[in-house]
């Protein structure tokens, strides 16, 4: 896994979104992994 720190990776939930109609919200999540890479910058 450590190739995902290497380069910035953007991950799209389109497709699931357009299958489901539905792209739930994760808050805490984004919230977590953003604090995480500021801790690592």
């Amino acid at each position: 896994m450590m190739y995902l720190t290497e380069n910035p990776v953007q991950l799209s939930g389109e497709k699931y979104e357009k299958e489901i109609n539905y792209l739930p919200p994760n808050i805490k999540g984004i919230q977590e992994t953003i604090s995480w890479m500021k801790k690592r910058a």
